[in-house]
């Protein structure tokens, strides 16, 4: 009986997201503990529309409390999947970093909805206060950018956790090397397992090569 319940919830679940029957869909699943034990199937099933469908249970009960892999600092909500209403705050957080010196806001924005994987956090007045996203083929490499938290959440652990639920969203764990570049956050990253590119042996000699070119914003597209 219990299967036949958790197995309809994933149903469900997907169908509230690609329908967008978010209150009326997800409110089928009549207890939290229900709808909290569907997450956790979602989650670990992984298919390529659960993230969203998880967003939708959680946006039709916000009282919920949130399950084990989306709980971050005190005053914070993680989020599995950003949507179209969180890319100008995660251009705005990302104003003036070092590493998206030559992108325009539109580039930014552009780049995160086009991500594999765009997880983030909102504090208590839904503000947007962190974001990390990933761009995968689901098996052998994933790349991370943009991994950025509001200065007065720095310290909190909030950095921590978006990583850690980047690295386990299902657009990424499969992936057999995940890379990203950072200029002085070397520690931090490597408390999370990561190691520096040449201290991983490979058979053979290899060079990482970057063709370079002006961003393409809209309006000013080659022809």
């Amino acid at each position: 009986m219990r299967r036949h319940v958790f197995a309809t919830a994933f149903d469900i679940a997907v169908d509230v997201f690609r329908h967008a029957l978010h209150v009326h869909r997800a409110s089928i699943l009549p207890t939290a503990e229900d709808r909290a034990r569907a997450l956790e199937l979602l989650w670990k099933r992984g298919d390529s529309a659960d993230p969203r469908a998880i967003e939708a249970i959680r946006a039709a009960n916000p009282k919920d409390e949130a399950p084990a892999f989306l709980r971050g600092p005190r005053g914070s909500t993680l989020s599995v999947a950003l949507g179209e209403g969180d890319a100008e705050a995660s251009a705005e957080l990302l104003r003036d970093t070092y590493w998206n010196d030559r992108f325009s806001p539109d580039s930014l924005v552009r780049a995160a909805k086009g991500s594999n994987a765009w997880v983030g956090a909102h504090d208590e007045q839904r503000r947007l206060v962190g974001a990390a996203r990933a761009v995968t083929d689901g098996a052998k490499h994933a790349w991370i950018y943009d991994v950025i938290v509001e200065p007065s959440w720095r310290a909190s652990g909030l950095g921590q956790a978006l990583m850690r639920l980047l690295l386990d969203h299902p657009a990424v764990r499969g992936a057999a090397f995940v890379h990203l570049g950072t200029r002085d956050a070397q520690l931090f990253y490597r408390k999370l397992g990561f190691v520096e590119s040449n201290e991983i042996e490979r058979p053979y000699a290899s060079t990482t090569m970057t063709l370079a070119r002006a961003p393409r914003g809209r309006g000013n597209e080659a022809p």
